[in-house]
C-alpha cells in the first residue's frame, strides 16, 4: 500500500512539474491579497472626493507588482478608477473616464 501510495506522489509530482499552471492561481496560492474587498472600497471612496457609489470593484494580478484592486467611484457624475496595492492598500493610481 505504500508502495502505491509513493508511486502515485511522485507521478502526480512530475505531472504537475510539467504542466505550465497559469501563473495568476500559482501566485494567489502563494502570495494572497491582504486587503479585502470592502477594505479596498473604502479606500476607494475616501481617495476620491464627494464620492457617492461604488460603481465597480476587481482583484487582478498585475505580472511583477502582485495582486491589485481597480474599483470605480462615483462623483458628480465623474466615474474615477482608483488601483489600490491588496498588500498595502496603498492608491497607486486614480483616473478620471471621460
Amino acid at each position: 500500500m505504500k508502495k502505491l501510495l509513493i508511486a502515485t506522489i511522485l507521478s502526480t509530482a512530475a505531472f504537475a512539474a510539467n504542466a505550465e499552471a497559469p501563473e495568476a492561481a500559482a501566485q494567489e496560492a502563494i502570495y494572497p491579497p491582504e486587503i479585502g474587498f470592502e477594505q479596498a472600497k473604502a479606500i476607494a471612496v475616501d481617495a476620491v472626493k464627494n464620492s457617492i457609489k461604488v460603481v465597480e470593484a476587481e482583484l487582478e494580478l498585475e505580472e511583477g507588482e502582485g495582486f491589485t484592486y481597480e474599483i470605480e467611484v462615483e462623483a458628480g457624475g465623474v466615474v474615477t478608477e482608483v488601483e489600490i496595492d491588496a498588500t498595502t492598500g496603498k492608491v497607486l493610481e486614480m483616473e478620471a473616464d471621460d
